[in-house]
């Protein structure tokens, strides 16, 4: 996948990607634990305060369909870098300014513009659309426990608004009532309960499955 299209992909995740019709109630495993949402939304503001001040690697992969692309990261504050297998840099952010670079040309993006690249940025986002949050065992064997969070379509509808600067009391806006994103939060099923993985699924209802998979390296 080339840099360009990585750059649409992760900002339009922050607009409407995997917005699609609802779906059935299915009734939870008998393994999943409601959590509260509060107690989630501490969690990440804990997580985002504790990683905000020190540098720590990641890699991400990006699942379009069967297509798989891999790529690195470091994020140091609320700067980030983004590598490709090569080693070249496909986007990077330093204070309030982003660059997307793309064969010899390097493009200078708004912090809009750029979307959700890096964990942190989901973090903030996944803090501010908090929906339904389940608490499922994933592997014993590996010591690992996974949250299950869903994002709240009246919350995802807000951000919509404030991204694109439309008054909340328009009635013509298109507000979508069911979108079909979620996070996994997989956590060390220890004491510490470190963050592993942060990992956003765009299942879709005809357009391609999307699913980007931040393993962070701390």
């Amino acid at each position: 996948m080339k840099p360009v299209y990585i750059i649409l992909l992760l900002s339009m995740v922050f607009l409407c990607t995997g917005c699609g019709e609802p779906k059935a109630h299915e009734p939870a495993h008998s393994e999943e634990k409601q959590f509260d949402q509060q107690a989630m939304r501490q969690q990440i503001h804990q997580l985002i305060k504790s990683n905000g001040q020190k540098a720590y690697e990641f890699a991400l992969e990006i699942r379009n369909g069967q297509q798989i692309s891999h790529y690195k990261g470091k994020q140091v504050g609320e700067n980030w870098v983004i590598t490709d297998a090569r080693g070249k840099k496909v986007m990077e952010r330093k204070d309030k300014k982003v660059w997307a670079y793309h064969l010899k040309n390097k493009e200078e993006m708004t912090l809009r513009q750029a979307g959700l690249v890096s964990p942190r940025d989901h973090l903030f986002f996944l803090k501010k659309v908090l929906g339904k949050v389940e608490y499922i065992q994933k592997s014993k064997n590996y010591g690992q426990m996974k949250a299950k969070v869903t994002v709240d379509p009246d919350k995802f509808a807000e951000q919509f608004r404030q991204r694109l600067n439309i008054e909340a009391n328009i009635p013509s806006f298109p507000v979508y009532e069911e979108i079909n994103i979620y996070y996994e939060l997989v956590y060390s099923d220890s004491q510490d309960k470190k963050l592993q993985q942060i990992i956003l699924n765009m299942p879709g209802q005809e357009e391609t499955p999307q699913t980007l998979v931040y393993t962070l390296k701390m």
